[in-house]
């Protein structure tokens, strides 16, 4: 069932399209059945999914030049 709260959470932070209610409320959900800090957790690891996978994107994208500070500034 794990995994079900993981999907259930995933799907409501893919879909939050501007309205965070349904997010947090299948959070809170989740939480009363196997706590807070582990529904939590799977919120994070989707946070972390995203910002990844936006990283990977980017870091094909980016002309790179001779200095390395620069082009890690110019990412973020």
């Amino acid at each position: 069932m794990e995994d079900g709260y993981y999907q259930l959470i995933l799907e409501k932070y893919q879909n939050k399209d501007g309205y965070f209610g349904g997010l947090f409320q299948a959070i809170l959900s989740v939480g009363d059945e196997i706590g807070l800090g582990r529904a939590l957790g799977y919120l994070e690891r989707c946070v972390m999914e995203r910002r990844a996978s936006w990283l990977d994107d980017v870091l094909n994208k980016i002309e790179k030049s001779e200095n390395l500070v620069e082009d890690e500034y110019r990412i973020f």
